[in-house]
């Protein structure tokens, strides 16, 4: 899917499984991106961040002891969560770009939504995962397959809704 706008905070929501008004149908901004790919073609970068306190994302790798149907964890961890994560590539030959992006050895779990009451606590929020990592061509396709439970303070892992989407 491409970024509907760059230089500029740019929110999606990942129920509708669009941009957010007035650059999609979605409602809820869930993940925020600020692309600033395209002053130079041979570069794209990107930052990740979340409208709410509580919410974010985590790095997750399957491992060798992981349950052989299912590599995730059956329930969303409690902590752990970033606020911000930045990716970048930059082609300096074609066929072996400078990147920090992890390809398929990393995945990740996200917590959005998320409410608290007065004394932080969470009283609220939803759960996902991502498979791979989130990918962005120089021209500003974002590229990433995520499952999205919108069932709040469902924190299984193993929702098999609709949501399942991969952007290209």
């Amino acid at each position: 899917m491409k970024c509907p706008a760059f230089r500029s905070p740019v929110s999606f929501d990942l129920e509708v499984g669009d941009w957010v008004a007035p650059h999609g149908k979605g409602k809820s901004s869930d993940f925020t991106f600020n692309i600033t790919t395209g002053s130079d073609p041979s570069h794209a970068d990107y930052s990740l961040t979340f409208p709410n306190l509580n919410d974010g994302i985590m790095e997750f790798k399957f491992t060798d002891d992981t349950h052989p149907n299912f590599n995730w964890p059956y329930v969303a961890p409690e902590s752990g969560y970033l606020n911000e994560i930045k990716k970048y590539k930059t082609y300096k030959t074609p066929s072996h770009p400078e990147t920090n992006l992890k390809r398929d050895a990393i995945n990740y779990i996200f917590r959005v939504r998320t409410q608290t009451d007065e004394k932080g606590k969470i009283t609220s929020a939803c759960y996902g995962k991502i498979k791979g990592d989130i990918d962005l061509t120089t021209t500003g396709q974002l590229q990433f397959e995520y499952w999205f439970n919108p069932v709040p303070n469902q924190k299984s892992l193993e929702y098999n809704g609709k949501n399942i989407l991969e952007m290209k």
